[in-house]
């Protein structure tokens, strides 16, 4: 028999661990897969599941099927994860890397319950992510970890990673681009059946066009094992999973068949670009959104809520490492209205020695120490932008200045960039750490990563700028929920209008 494990944990009760979006869209959409196929005999899939509930739940079902003679089983997970203690920690959703080991599920034990099932091929598959909006996803020692571990735990393995060692991997608010690329694999293979080498090979080839992450894979095994056989009613429900999922920058039309409609495709395409005029009135309107708003008690009564709309002919941010939105910006970069300002930065990591197939990174697990070595990389970073067209702001500052002297400060700062179609609003929320009594000298420390919110400048209605404000507002509200005491919530009663 076959046995299809699935794991994703997209909200979090710790303000520390932002919301991942993109894994429910990850889990349905392999949980689909698995159901199509009609190849897995039994399926566990949980979302969102707290420590305990996914211990027992998970002991439960390892133990209905432990005595069972089990061909495969095929794990997946797609949520936050962090190494600690040379472990590497799932996290559910009531995640405390205070209390790891009660809160969390390490791979060591997660390792002991498929080891239970004893099945003569066992499959990981981990998209565990770290950040937000293009989340950055966390790997650290999880490779050299299970490299050491495979020949023990298991006869038969692949395991799928991914971001090798040194790498980061990356979400968007639609799919994880992991998942993502697997279920393109399958979508794309031109037999009727795929292996997993045949996957690794597909994810392999794709991130290295796109550049965005390394991915990771082990093998222990022959090479001919299968995943599934791919049916056209497999094919069309992965193409259209995609298709739902997808943001498309510029428009969801599609091209004209035949010559006789490029006119009409052209004219019903051109529809949402905007003339330079409506651009500036559609910005305009995203400024007012930010100091028209209005928010809600208690917060209001607690706090005054100062906004800045800036002209600068350089939004004064300096992107750096864990803190730029350089790959938000990248991802968006033709087209818009900006020149961006690079600038290079060596680093040094410690990469694995490749082994075997370097062409797909496929590395035969082996007994003793992984060798590596240190390599000096370059990387590209955007520490700023010039626009090339002057919009009516260029950056939004939000203060929200405490009126009781036992309240922190919190700070938003957003800038944008434009084309002739959307608008692509950049932000980050931020807790100010005092360092004098009037609060003019302070530091940043930054809640999450960067975030983004994307609209039309056609046909605008209430949007990007109410949606960032209101991320503030509720960001404050888990903010102040871990100062009060346990239990208590902080509830308000919006008076925003659509």
């Amino acid at each position: 028999m076959r046995i299809a494990i699935l794991v994703s944990v997209s909200d979090y009760n710790s303000p520390k661990l932002i919301s991942l979006p993109a894994c429910i869209n990850d889990h349905t959409l392999m949980l689909k897969i698995i159901h199509e196929s009609g190849e897995f005999d039994a399926v566990f899939e949980v979302i969102n599941p707290s420590a305990s509930h996914l211990k027992l739940k998970l002991s439960d079902f390892v133990d209905t099927y432990k005595d069972e003679v089990v061909d495969e089983v095929f794990f997946y997970y797609s949520g936050h994860g962090g190494t600690f203690d040379d472990d590497f920690y799932f996290t559910p959703s009531n995640f405390d890397s205070t209390n790891r080991r009660s809160t969390g599920l390490s791979n060591d034990e997660l390792d002991q319950l498929l080891r239970s099932l004893n099945g003569e091929l066992t499959v990981k598959f981990i998209d565990a992510c770290h950040a937000g909006i293009h989340y950055v996803k966390d790997s650290d020692v999880i490779v050299d970890k299970a490299l050491k571990s495979t020949q023990i735990n298991f006869k038969k393995c692949y395991f799928f990673f991914g971001s090798d060692t040194d790498g980061r991997s990356y979400q968007d608010d639609a799919l994880s681009f992991f998942t993502q690329s697997f279920a393109a694999a399958l979508a794309g293979h031109a037999e009727q059946s795929i292996r997993y080498r045949d996957i690794a090979a597909y994810i392999a080839d794709d991130f290295e066009r796109s550049g965005f992450q390394t991915p990771f894979f082990v093998s222990q095994a022959l090479g001919t094992e299968r995943f599934v056989n791919l049916s056209d009613s497999m094919r069309t429900l992965i193409d259209g999973q995609l298709l739902s999922q997808s943001v498309p920058k510029v428009s969801p039309i599609e091209p004209p068949a035949t010559k006789a409609d490029l006119v009409e495709w052209i004219q019903n395409h051109a529809k949402q670009y905007c003339s330079r005029d409506e651009a500036m009135s559609t910005l305009t309107k995203i400024g007012l959104e930010f100091t028209k708003y209005e928010v809600a008690k208690p917060l209001s009564e607690l706090f005054d809520f100062e906004v800045n709309l800036l002209e600068t002919v350089m939004p004064s941010f300096r992107l750096r490492q864990d803190s730029y939105p350089g790959d938000l910006l990248v991802a968006n970069e033709e087209d818009v209205f900006a020149n961006y300002v690079y600038e290079n930065e060596k680093y040094e990591v410690e990469i694995p020695v490749k082994q075997g197939l370097a062409a797909f990174e496929m590395i035969t697990a082996l007994y003793g120490e992984r060798p590596t070595k240190t390599v000096t990389r370059t990387r590209k970073l955007i520490v700023g932008l010039h626009f090339t067209e002057t919009p009516p702001f260029t950056e939004v500052r939000i203060v929200a200045k405490p009126k009781f002297p036992n309240l922190p400060w919190f700070e938003l700062h957003a800038f944008h960039v434009f084309s002739k179609v959307d608008v692509l609003l950049i932000y980050s929320i931020s807790r100010r750490k005092l360092l004098d009594w009037k609060g003019e000298k302070f530091r940043r420390d930054r809640i999450g990563g960067w975030r983004s919110v994307v609209g039309p400048l056609k046909q605008h209605q209430v949007g990007p700028g109410v949606e960032v404000f209101g991320t503030f507002e509720a960001q404050i509200r888990q903010e102040l929920e871990n100062i009060l005491p346990e239990g208590t919530k902080v509830t308000t009663k919006s008076s925003q209008s659509a």
